[in-house]
């Protein structure tokens, strides 16, 4: 019974470990995201968009972005800009 309580206990910490060190990169990859001077929007695999910067809400005058399709909010921008 001691080493099975060993093994959920030391399964826990590794858990905890590896959700501390995503919400890390999540952290720095936000960072990175709103901090960069152009506009910058990330999609998932359906174009959904999941992340925008302030440079990005202001080009397509959002005040959010998130959860809406990209093709729908690109119609007015021109060609080259896409």
């Amino acid at each position: 019974m001691n080493t099975l309580i060993q093994f959920y206990n030391d399964l826990s910490d590794l858990l905890r470990k590896e959700r501390s060190a995503l919400m890390q990169r999540e952290v720095l990859l936000d960072t990175v995201i709103q901090s960069t001077p152009v506009a910058m929007i990330l999609t998932n695999d359906t174009d959904e968009i999941v992340d925008s910067n302030k440079e990005a809400r202001t080009l397509l005058k959002g005040p959010r972005l998130e959860g809406h399709a990209l093709a729908e909010l690109i119609t007015d921008i021109p060609t080259a800009m896409r």
